[in-house]
């Protein structure tokens, strides 16, 4: 290593997010001691350029294309903190009314992306209980924190999951991957959902496109942009059936 250094409290649970920002520095977010993020942010030698303490839970970053850096994370709805090229904070919102960003991206036209989770009331599967269960949502907000568009996904269903990676596509689309529910009919006709690898494809206008699920793998992990102009998805294994991680082109 040319350099190592540390940053945040003595104790750090964990390393969220990390982003290169356009003038090649990096920025890192992780969780302190007190559960408490801490965005740092170093010049190329490491030598430190500031320690951010947004007084939130963990987040997740994405760069701009003019030094800004974006955080996003939440709880009670989706967060977005947008710093600028010296990392003061410019502005701060909540988009939504509930749930939590994950994951975010910064597209062409400079508008930020994100996708996370937010509950939902469920039928508990047919065991007569309501629970409480995670459907997907992705935001699209302009650079001064407006929301552009918001766009639902998912079932009333307890085997619901969480959005684990986003990316862009190279005609302006939005993909995302996770753990969702697949609709499944058994030999009887009956409609059930089983927990699958599901990646999603939105226009650039947030409209719903495309939906591919892959009932093998539990989730999937990550989703990456190809040469070819299609996507890479790579997926979980799967520990109960013995399945392997599937990767996937589009």
């Amino acid at each position: 290593a040319h350099w190592l250094r540390s940053f945040g409290a003595t104790v750090v649970s964990g390393l969220d997010s990390l982003v290169i920002n356009s003038a090649g520095q990096p920025v890192v977010t992780g969780t302190s001691g007190a559960s408490q993020a801490v965005v740092a942010a170093f010049d190329a030698l490491g030598n430190p350029l500031a320690v951010l303490y947004p007084g939130t839970s963990a987040l997740s970053l994405a760069a701009g294309r003019n030094g800004e850096v974006y955080a996003v994370g939440g709880g009670t709805g989706f967060l977005a903190i947008k710093y600028g090229p010296a990392f003061n904070e410019l502005w701060r919102t909540t988009a939504t009314a509930s749930g939590t960003a994950l994951r975010a991206t910064v597209d062409a036209t400079a508008n930020l992306v994100m996708t996370g989770s937010f509950n939902v009331p469920s039928s508990g599967g047919g065991f007569g209980a309501t629970v409480v269960t995670y459907n997907w949502r992705t935001v699209q907000l302009n650079t001064a924190g407006a929301t552009l568009g918001s766009a639902d996904f998912g079932y009333p269903h307890f085997t619901m999951g969480q959005p684990a990676a986003l990316a862009l596509g190279m005609d302006g689309s939005v993909l995302v991957t996770g753990r969702s529910a697949e609709p499944m009919t058994n030999t009887s006709g009956a409609v059930g959902y089983g927990q699958s690898m599901t990646t999603l494809k939105y226009t650039g206008a947030g409209v719903l496109a495309g939906t591919h699920y892959v009932s093998t793998s539990s989730s999937g992990a990550d989703v990456e942009v190809a040469g070819d102009g299609g996507v890479h998805v790579v997926g979980e294994g799967n520990l109960l059936t013995g399945a392997p991680a599937p990767l996937l082109h589009f």
